[in-house]
């Protein structure tokens, strides 16, 4: 489930023929239930904790921590995802994304979720 950013719709029936079960994008569009297209699950990268402007870094951590509980309050009719890109993450990012899966974990209102959940939804 690679998290292929522009992917092009005309090329997803080309995934599922690959095997892949599912999707995500970087969106714009507010979290909602799991799309399907093409026979695949959707699920789009909302929210990124790396800023990229002068090489990869943490981003402005009060802007995303607002947007963050901003959606936790409103809740959701589905997943939001929070994107990670593991291979640039430095120090600060890892000690961030740490606190924050504690705190969404702990939080009443929101549901920390793997990503099998969301894309393979009938497999253990």
């Amino acid at each position: 489930m690679p998290p292929w950013n522009r992917f092009p719709d005309e090329l997803l029936p080309l995934l599922k023929e690959c095997g892949y079960v599912g999707l995500s994008r970087a969106s714009a569009i507010k979290p909602g239930p799991v799309a399907r297209e093409n026979g695949l699950r959707q699920s789009d990268g909302h929210f990124s904790v790396v800023a990229w402007k002068d090489g990869p870094h943490l981003a402005d951590m009060p802007v995303l921590s607002k947007k963050l509980a901003k959606q936790i309050r409103a809740g959701s009719g589905g997943p939001f995802c929070i994107v990670t890109h593991h291979r640039d993450h430095d120090e600060a990012i890892w000690d961030y994304c740490e606190k924050l899966w504690k705190l969404l974990g702990n939080h009443p209102n929101a549901r920390v979720v793997r990503a099998k959940e969301i894309f393979c939804p009938n497999v253990t």
